[in-house]
Order: C-alpha cells, then structure tokens, then sequence
C-alpha cells in the first residue's frame, strides 16, 4: 500500500504530531512538545527520511504555511511527493457524490461539496466511516491518547445543512480540550491523490 508521512506543526505551543501509515495501518504517530517549529519540521522530516514515503504531507494553516522551502529542500531531491493539507480548505473529490447513508446529512445523493464545510471535516468523517488499523507496537498509552483525540471533537450546527467540527480555537476555549494534534497527523494522511494508480 502507499505510505505516507505527516507532520502536524501546530500552533500556539502545542505538541507537534507526525504520523506514519502503510496501506491502511497507521504505523506510528509521535509529539513533539518543545522546540521552534523549524526543529519540529526537521523531526518530521527525519522520519520521512527513515521511510523514504510515497507522499510527505503538512498542515499549512497557520504556521504550516511558511514551511514550504524548507521541505522541498530536504525531500525535493528525494522523490518523495509533497501535498499541503489545508485544513480550510476545499473537500477532496469535491464533485464525487457522498454515498454513505448518514443521519447528519439531509437528502440524498449529495456531492462531498454539499456534504461537508471543509477538508478537515471530510478527513475526520471518513476516519469515523472507515476500517484502519493502529500498529501495536506504538504502546497501550499512545494508543489511548490517540483514541481520545480522534473521538472528542464535536460536530457544530451549521446552517447550510453541512458536516462541521468544532474548531480547535473553541475546543481549548469552550471545552478545555487541547489541540488535537495527534488525531489530525492521522486524518491528514488519507485522500484520494495517495492512492496507487493502476
């Protein structure tokens, strides 16, 4: 299966997260919680050079979005592709119709456009659709935590009848709940542009 790094570089002191999948086994996933960001990035890159990965992947909001030059630097000669996630931004496979039956949704045949607000919405509902395996060998206690992250964001309302998630920013001010770094470098690395062709 494709493999695929991801580096979560968050921001406002969170840990930062990286993650490691095979096929359809998350291998790995590690925080880093003290650093500058360019020492998280190069991390993120160290494990990307330990794989050599098909895809190395980012969060490029906030301060994911001056990163670029210093990943294309380190993997550009590598042959290992790069993809900015965009948490904000467009639905993968936009005009492709959404076909599970789902209560959270109202009407039928609805394209993942008219499904879900944005990126990070779609990537957590389809980790929440979806069969993946975690690697046992990343410990009971990492485990535990990565399952409390990926199972405490709450769905908003939203008036065009859309999925949403709660915001980080409101889930730290509102719920107490820290950033969900770890959970996000799991979901960043599922979409439709890692799959092998043929």
């Amino acid at each position: 299966g494709v493999e695929v790094v991801t580096f979560d570089p968050a921001d406002s002191g969170d840990d930062k997260a990286r993650c490691y999948r095979e096929g359809n086994i998350i291998r790995r996933v590690d925080t880093m919680s003290s650093g500058l960001v360019n020492d998280a990035t190069d991390w993120a890159l160290d494990l990307a050079l330990d794989f050599k990965p098909d895809w190395f992947v980012w969060d490029v909001g906030g301060i994911g979005a001056g990163l670029r030059r210093q990943i294309s630097d380190s993997l550009g000669p590598k042959r290992i592709s790069l993809f900015e996630f965009n948490n904000a931004g467009e639905v993968d496979q936009p005009d492709s119709v959404y076909d599970r039956v789902d209560s959270y949704i109202q009407g039928a045949n609805k394209t993942n456009r008219e499904a879900f607000e944005n990126l990070r919405a779609q990537k957590y509902w389809e980790i929440r659709n979806r069969l993946v395996s975690f690697d046992s060998a990343m410990g009971t206690s990492d485990l535990a935590k990565l399952r409390a992250e990926l199972c405490s964001i709450p769905k908003v309302p939203n008036k065009a009848q859309k999925i949403q998630l709660m915001s980080k920013k409101d889930m730290k001010e509102k719920l107490k709940i820290p950033s969900p770094n770890r959970a996000d470098a799991v979901v960043m690395s599922f979409n439709s542009k890692f799959q092998p062709v043929g």
